[in-house]
């Protein structure tokens, strides 16, 4: 069951974004959530509200999205472990104390 505050967050500002971050067109995003096009611009243009299903759909992408984003976050910080410790490979724990230290540091510097 999609609860009240799920249906009011997809505004149909919210579903074009989630749309263009995941670089879809209309007809892409349709596909993928099993609709057609016409739906889809419709629920851009704020004309129809989407369907409980679709939102289901719509929030599984988004869910999606979040997940990537935190990986692609966390590699950037592995990556500027690695650099600045010459290694070749780190250990997820090493990685908490750097983001740690790095939080410290950049503490101090704006201080």
């Amino acid at each position: 069951m999609i609860s009240s505050q799920t249906k009011q967050m997809w505004t149909k500002e919210h579903i074009k974004d989630l749309r263009l971050r995941l670089g879809w067109s209309v007809a892409e995003f349709s596909r993928r959530l099993g609709c057609v096009a016409d739906l889809v611009i419709d629920w851009e243009k704020g004309a129809v509200s989407p369907s409980a299903d679709d939102l289901i759909q719509i929030e599984y992408l988004s869910f999606q999205v979040a997940n990537y984003n935190m990986l692609i976050e966390k590699e950037s910080k592995a990556e500027a472990f690695l650099n600045a410790s010459a290694l070749e490979q780190v250990h997820r724990s090493q990685l908490n104390i750097y983001e740690m230290t790095s939080d410290l540091e950049t503490t101090k510097t704006i201080q």
